[in-house]
């Protein structure tokens, strides 16, 4: 099987064949690169028109099982919330999760057709506008949990990841432990010291049916879109089992200024829909370091992506400044 990353614009031709075949979108559709982060995105355009976006999947990071029980989700929480996702294009078949494969390759590398959402990311609009968006994005995660904790109930439990301590901080760490990430002794010695303190007051903290199931996981600015009144959440890939809070920790691994008012903002918008607990309120400061713990991991084992940037050394400084404070 080829490196993955080197096959961003071979996968074109293939992926309109695909879906000229399996899709009722016309035989007008044209396939355009976008980026590359865990995946391949690409924009389906009709015409001049984009009209969808492809997420091929790198193989091996995800099962089919995982990632077709991801889809289910996504469309649970379009139907039943007042969350903006977008709609999963089913094929002519009805289904909604396909494969493509390549000549002299054997892999299959599956992917799902979803709505494209005009408007920018949060990460990509004027500066302070995750703080502007803080309260909104805070209702929105809150509505999630609440139907997490609905299904949680009433349905079978779907297959996804596990975001627990081993698999974000531990040895089994998904995106690859912290301590991957080149740093100094000092440094490292520091992030550590963090890690641990982390580490012991999630285990006191514990996990129960108030504080831990169902998230969306990767909940950063990048995958909130804002298109006049509204934000959308795009992005379920890496939805898992994990702490609530796991999701602002998401939130907030992107922001360098005005972390406490931010803060603030979301935790108004969320106590809106769903209540926080003064023990929720308590590990806030440690959810916030852990999922920048958790990205260094994800920095230092994907060099060949679209999204490590020459943002890193300022992201580090701030993971390093925020870990001596907690410590």
């Amino acid at each position: 099987m080829k490196e993955f990353g080197s096959l961003r614009q071979v996968f074109i031709p293939y992926l309109e064949k695909k879906i000229r075949q399996i899709y009722a979108f016309g035989e007008e559709i044209t396939v355009r690169y976008l980026t590359f982060s865990e995946n391949f995105t690409y924009v389906l355009y009709r015409g001049q028109k984009p009209i969808g976006i492809i997420s091929l999947h790198k193989p091996g990071y995800h099962t089919p099982g995982e990632l077709y029980d991801e889809l289910v989700w996504m469309h649970e929480v379009r139907q039943e919330t007042a969350v903006h996702v977008p709609q999963i294009f089913n094929g002519r078949n009805g289904g909604f999760l396909y494969a493509v494969t390549l000549p002299d390759d054997g892999g299959r590398y599956y992917f799902p057709v979803t709505e494209y959402l005009p408007g920018k990311t949060l990460e990509s609009a004027e500066d302070g506008c995750a703080e502007a968006w803080a309260e909104r994005v805070g209702e929105i995660t809150a509505m999630l949990h609440v139907q997490s904790c609905r299904r949680a109930t009433a349905r079978p439990q779907l297959n996804c990841f596990q975001w627990d301590l081993p698999r974000t901080l531990g040895a089994q760490a998904r995106w690859g432990n912290f301590n991957l990430y080149p740093v100094k002794q000092d440094e490292q010695d520091m992030l550590n010291k963090a890690a641990r303190k982390i580490i012991e007051q999630l285990q006191i903290y514990g996990k129960s049916d108030a504080n831990y199931f169902l998230i969306h996981a990767d909940l950063h600015t990048g995958n909130l879109m804002t298109e006049g009144s509204e934000v959308s959440l795009i992005d379920f890939d890496d939805c898992g089992y994990s702490w609530f809070l796991y999701d602002l920790g998401a939130f907030m691994s992107r922001q360098s200024v005005h972390l406490q008012a931010v803060i603030d903002s979301w935790c108004s918008g969320y106590e809106r829909i769903r209540p926080l607990s003064a023990a929720d309120i308590q590990m806030i400061p440690a959810f916030v370091l852990m999922w920048r713990l958790v990205r260094l991991g994800w920095l230092a084992t994907r060099k060949d992506n679209d999204v490590v940037s020459q943002d890193e050394r300022r992201y580090l400084e701030k993971t390093l400044e925020l870990a001596g404070i907690f410590v």
